[in-house]
């Protein structure tokens, strides 16, 4: 079964929205012991995670594709920084 593109999109945002998810807590708890170049380091990340879609559509990178078991491929995911 082929599914549409649509769909590639919307498993690439649940997922990158996973990602921004698990770096949320680092953004909102003010006191947590992150150092200013560790933060910046994670806006950079956060901010990369939300231009993908906009990167697929101008062309930038291919878009995600999914394998025989329906899993997306998709080898352009920004390394999350060390915290």
């Amino acid at each position: 079964m082929s599914l549409s593109p649509d769909y590639n999109m919307f498993l690439l945002r649940h997922i990158r929205n996973e990602k921004l998810r698990d770096t949320d807590f680092y953004m909102t708890i003010s006191d947590w012991p992150i150092s200013e170049e560790q933060k910046a380091d994670l806006i950079a990340y956060r901010q990369e995670l939300r231009n993908l879609p906009q990167k697929i559509s101008n062309g930038e990178i291919p878009e995600p594709e999914l394998d025989e078991n329906n899993d997306l491929i998709f080898d352009y995911w920004p390394t999350k920084p060390k915290i």
